[in-house]
């Protein structure tokens, strides 16, 4: 049984605009809560709002400079560029060398991290969003200094500036190692995919989804490689796309085709030697002293290779580049990059599919975003507290976003505030090295966790987050929220003062009925769903609750049980 406890005020039809339905006061708090950080909002918020619908903006305000929110940046970025990669596969960094000592679960976050917590920097700090493409520096925690071999100050933040040091440009994400390394250009592909992959994410112009007939095209022709590089200069329907991929792509080779952590084991087996050494050319398949850490994944003599294949020069749509700083330059210059950012961050934050998004809502938060100089912030901020995002209902011909779905970032995030509960396990492996898990989240790791089945991107087989409930995702939140729930009751049922308590604060001992278990059962419910139940709601909870102390006769089972159902309620899935 999932009980349902969302008594909040009705919702308000508005008069003015028939078919238009708005969220209460409470419910938008919620919502934007929700978004933003992921986070259900505080009492203290609900009632200063509730106070004073006004001052939702301060809290807005408020909740875009916080660490909340600085995490929801680096999960939409990933939901876009899938950095992040906890699935096991060839592009861990294996606990060797200097990196000796790390547990792969660390690893594994710190290289996906470090591109995204530029971003997160660019972002919260107020700079231009066009940054992301043309910033001089990257951030660096212990793990990537040692990786990558970039300065690192040991007496500072875990996570600080720093600086490429081996002679690749600088472009902000461009320049980022994690990229190159996540995102492969195997065999015949010259960084194609990789240029494929910018166009789509920053320009919004995903090449490989132009129209094409092939029906016209000799397929003979692909088995010969002279012959393919031909047609793509001379066939019109292969042109049609590979005259932008291609000058796009050759900006791309400084960087090596790939660099698995079959590479980096097989070179520490043979001896590394960490002092800089001349490392042979790029052969595809063993790098020398390239695979050792610091790893070398772009050589400046490489820059060039596109001639050594026949291909396009490096540039932007018709404008030659000289290197990664010029593309930067031309893709933030770009107008298609302010508007792709707009639609991306709208369709991020609610749930909507960029192109689905209609120009009578891109257009004028457009217009406030190059007003505001590229600050990211301000567009959240507009989009937030737009009209659209307040409406609950309104007629098929005006876009909404509609109800909203927690992914797994939110859900860890959510469930460690509300209960205290982190979802983590060590798997107990022996012979591991240098691959042992160490301690995982069970919310975000793809390998062993169910950070896949609750909706979150991988890049791979889920290339866009959950929007709508699945039996997948409600199976594993089943299992993790009646973890969370043993965990916190056991917890507070040992406190013996209520006031220390996480969630069991209105009961003293063991009781069983009467005032202090409907107390109690309404405190629950408003904690963690934000939401105060109906008098016909407790009464279902107190049902609840007798019913399963009359089953097993112990109060803690029962407390667990309205826990679980409060957690599996679908007003905590959806806001």
């Amino acid at each position: 049984m999932i009980v349902s406890c969302t008594a909040a005020p009705p919702p308000t039809p508005d008069p003015g605009e028939p078919g238009i339905v708005w969220l209460s006061e409470r419910e938008r708090l919620i919502r934007i809560s929700m978004i933003l950080r992921g986070l259900r909002p505080e009492p203290e918020a609900i009632e200063a709002v509730l106070d004073d619908p006004g001052a939702l903006e301060g809290l807005v305000e408020t909740w875009l400079s916080s660490e909340a929110f600085g995490a929801t940046v680096r999960d939409m970025h990933n939901a876009q560029l899938a950095l992040r990669d906890s699935s096991g596969g060839s592009g861990q960094l294996p606990a060797v060398g200097p990196l000796q000592g790390w547990s792969q679960a660390e690893l594994d976050t710190a290289r996906g991290e470090a591109p995204l917590k530029l971003v997160e920097a660019i972002v919260l700090e107020g700079h231009p969003y066009s940054e992301i493409v043309t910033a001089d520096w990257m951030m660096a925690d212990p793990i990537t200094a040692a990786a990558y071999g970039v300065p690192y100050d040991p007496e500072g933040p875990r996570w600080q500036r720093s600086a490429w040091i081996d002679g690749r440009p600088r472009a902000g994400l461009l320049s980022s190692t994690q990229l190159y390394r996540r995102h492969l250009a195997e065999a015949q592909d010259f960084n194609r995919s990789r240029a494929n992959l910018l166009a789509r994410v920053l320009l919004c112009d995903a090449i490989s989804d132009r129209p094409l007939d092939i029906s016209a095209v000799e397929l003979p022709l692909w088995d010969d490689p002279s012959t393919v590089a031909n047609a793509l200069d001379t066939v019109e329907t292969c042109v049609n796309c590979h005259q932008s991929l291609d000058p796009l792509a050759s900006t791309l080779f400084g960087f090596k085709r790939s660099l698995y952590s079959k590479d980096i084991e097989r070179a520490y087996e043979q001896g590394c030697v960490h002092a800089p050494v001349p490392a042979p050319p790029e052969d595809g398949l063993v790098y020398g002293d390239d695979a050792c850490y610091p790893l070398r994944i772009h050589r400046p003599e490489n820059e060039s290779l596109y001639l050594d294949f026949g291909l396009r020069p490096p540039g932007f749509y018709g404008q030659p580049v000289e290197d990664l700083e010029d593309l930067g330059e031309a893709i933030a210059g770009d107008d298609r990059f302010v508007t792709c950012t707009v639609r991306r961050f709208t369709g991020y934050l609610t749930q909507t599919h960029p192109d689905d998004l209609p120009e009578s809502v891109i257009s004028p938060l457009e217009a406030s975003f190059r007003a505001s100089g590229l600050d990211a912030r301000q567009l959240v901020r507009e989009i937030v507290l737009s009209d659209e995002v307040r409406i609950l209902r309104a007629p098929p011909d005006r876009w909404i976003p509609g109800l909203q779905t927690a992914g797994p970032d939110q859900l860890q995030r959510s469930l460690e505030a509300l209960t205290g509960h982190q979802a983590l396990s060590t798997p107990g492996e022996t012979d591991c090295a240098p691959y042992c898990p160490g301690q995982i989240d069970l919310l975000l790791n793809e390998e062993r966790g169910y950070f896949s089945l609750l909706g979150g991107v991988d890049g791979g087989f889920n290339q866009a987050p959950l929007t709508l409930p699945t039996p997948s995702q409600q199976l594993a939140w089943s299992r993790l929220s009646a973890e969370a729930a043993r965990e916190v009751v056991e917890r507070d049922l040992a406190e013996p003062d209520p006031a220390r308590r996480t969630l069991l604060t209105q009961i003293v001992g063991d009781e069983t009925g009467g005032a202090p278990i409907e107390a109690q059962l309404g405190a629950l419910s408003e904690h963690l769903l934000s939401l105060p139940p109906a008098e016909d709601e407790i009464a279902e909870l107190v049902d609840l609750f007798q019913s399963e102390i009359r089953r097993s006769g112990d109060p803690a089972s029962a407390w667990r049980l309205i826990v679980t159902a409060l957690l599996r309620d679908p007003a905590f899935l959806h806001y």
